[in-house]
């Protein structure tokens, strides 16, 4: 935190408050020129990793010439201090407009409405949008370094991540692996597209009428098509317990794919196929088991899963 302090002062900031100590990075409100922006960054060489890939997204994204359904706050500034930390200065969006699990904003049926169908534009230009990361980095997630299944190099191994991360998950959790891969082995992975890659409710802002998107530290370019929205829609019923507004969600994302119907539900059947397990293996090792886990898992395992909607 000193030597942070220390960077911030000699760049003419003035931070605002105390630096808060997070358990991956340091963060602080600070202020320059009347304006206030949020600090942040790394407490390790893995986490500082992750915010370059952080910076990388705010950079591209507001280069993009097509605007997108969703507000994604400014890079300020970012860079690498001689320890080798990284560190990112970007817009500061307060606290208090967060639409976080347990808003009744993300309840009323006017965000539903409105601010969803910013969410489903998002999520259906997400596919058209390629870039380039630092280095061409694949990012791994911190608590599964060790097994390697993020460490795949290009299209043509998406199908064997895929099919050992659902194999590795279920084993863990008592499910058949081979129930769970058979779902699997319906779909062809092929394309790849840029991914948020931690798309949930919880990281959107409420920034005037528009939504924002924030904490994109976990964003490739190696995640196969559709995989923000078999995440959002995995978190909507495993956390919020809102599978019928989470269909909702996807039957607006369907109307408005011009891809093959037959084969987008076999790849998205697949994807949360593999999130179920994720995150049904994650609750049980905290022992937070919910019925939204289980649910989804009762679903995933039916034989029916969206069957029906991929049909229509």
């Amino acid at each position: 935190p000193d030597q942070a302090l220390e960077f911030l002062i000699r760049s003419g900031y003035t931070p605002e408050g105390t630096i808060i100590q997070t358990g991956r990075s340091f963060l602080a409100t600070i202020q320059k020129d009347e304006l206030t922006y949020l600090f942040k960054i790394g407490r390790s060489a893995e986490v500082s990793t992750l915010l370059e890939n952080e910076s990388t997204w705010y950079l591209k994204m507001n280069q993009l010439p097509n605007k997108l359904s969703l507000y994604i706050p400014k890079l300020i500034d970012s860079g690498t201090l001689e320890t080798g930390e990284y560190w990112l200065i970007r817009e500061y969006i307060p606290e208090s407009g967060k639409i976080s699990d347990g808003d009744t904003r993300f309840l009323r049926a006017d965000f539903e409405t409105d601010y969803l169908k910013r969410t489903v534009d998002f999520l259906l230009e997400l596919p058209g949008i390629s870039i380039e990361l630092p280095n061409d980095t694949q990012l791994p997630k911190l608590t599964d370094l060790e097994f390697g299944f993020y460490k795949y190099q290009g299209k043509s191994e998406i199908n064997n991540y895929v099919k050992k991360m659902a194999a590795y998950q279920a084993a863990k959790i008592n499910y058949p692996s081979e129930t769970l891969l058979s779902i699997i082995d319906e779909a062809e992975f092929t394309d790849t597209c840029l991914t948020y890659s931690d798309f949930k409710p919880w990281h959107f802002y409420a920034h005037g009428h528009e939504l924002a998107l924030i904490d994109a530290e976990s964003v490739n370019n190696l995640e196969p098509l559709h995989s923000d929205l078999a995440s959002y829609y995995t978190r909507m019923i495993t956390i919020l317990n809102r599978e019928e507004l989470a269909t909702k969600i996807l039957e607006q994302y369907v109307e408005g794919w011009s891809g093959n119907r037959a084969q987008f539900f076999a790849q998205f059947r697949a994807l949360v196929a593999r999130n179920a397990a994720d995150e049904l293996q994650d609750a049980t090792r905290h022992n937070r088991v919910s019925a939204g886990n289980q649910r989804l898992m009762e679903l995933v395992l039916s034989g029916s899963f969206l069957k029906d909607s991929a049909q229509r």
